[in-house]
């Protein structure tokens, strides 16, 4: 009896075996043969696209079916199965989750949006879509590019601004007429441009309107990103003119 029992359970192992090779070739058979169909171009890609998930999916239904199976021929093998099968998951689990919280992590502190023009550590170029999994890049040759969350969430993001995209808001202030007018047009523009909110790409412009003994009255006009921001520096400006 003992005897048959191991036959038994040999067997069911050669023809796991068996049944593994074959869904192998038949997948491997399949990468071949999908290209090679007659129908639309479009649907070649779907069918390549989604192949490799039907194969995953195929293999965790063989593991979870090779599992209940071998309970009954041959227990060890069965253990062993379910241990490939837990690691398998867990490792899958693990690759998925780390890119969808490093996704959620960039996309909340990195404030990044669809169409902005980013540089990473080895690319560049607009952002076309952000999915659960990774950035995708469109490049000046019009190439997309996918890179995972996980790989870029401790690079270095370098955000530009074309000067397309910069507003611009002209308004007038009185400064104290305490220094020479080249004086206190410097002292402006480097005030202004230390104030977080301006852009470095286009400098700030001032012109002297008016000029009396005890007052400079200046037409300037600065630059943002952002026309919110524009109220901000007016109002550091005011609240800290230089004297």
């Amino acid at each position: 009896m003992p005897q048959l029992e191991a036959y038994f359970s040999t067997r069911a192992v050669y023809l796991f075996i068996i049944m593994a090779i074959v869904l192998a070739l038949i997948f491997r058979l399949l990468h071949y043969l999908v290209p090679a169909l007659p129908v639309k171009r479009a649907w070649k890609s779907r069918l390549l696209h989604h192949l490799p998930a039907a194969e995953v999916l195929l293999w965790l239904t063989f593991l979870i079916w090779g599992v209940g199976w071998f309970i009954r021929h041959n227990i060890y093998v069965a253990i062993t199965l379910g241990i490939i099968l837990v690691m398998t998951m867990i490792w899958f689990s693990w690759f998925t989750l780390r890119h969808l919280i490093a996704g959620i992590v960039m996309r909340w502190n990195r404030d990044l949006k669809t169409g902005e023009p980013i540089k990473t550590l080895d690319y560049q170029g607009k952002i076309q879509r952000m999915g659960y999994r990774s950035l995708v890049l469109e490049t000046d040759q019009g190439q997309s590019i996918y890179l995972p969350w996980a790989k870029i969430i401790n690079q270095e993001i370098i955000r530009s601004h074309p000067a397309d995209k910069i507003q611009s808001h002209t308004f007038t202030m009185k400064v104290t007429a305490k220094k020479t007018v080249y004086q206190t047009t410097d002292s402006l523009k480097t005030h202004i441009l230390s104030l977080p909110w301006v852009s470095l790409v286009k400098k700030p412009e001032i012109m002297l309107l008016d000029k009396s003994p005890d007052n400079y009255t200046f037409q300037i006009t600065i630059y943002s990103i952002e026309k919110s921001y524009f109220v901000h520096i007016e109002n550091a400006l005011k609240e800290n003119s230089p004297e």
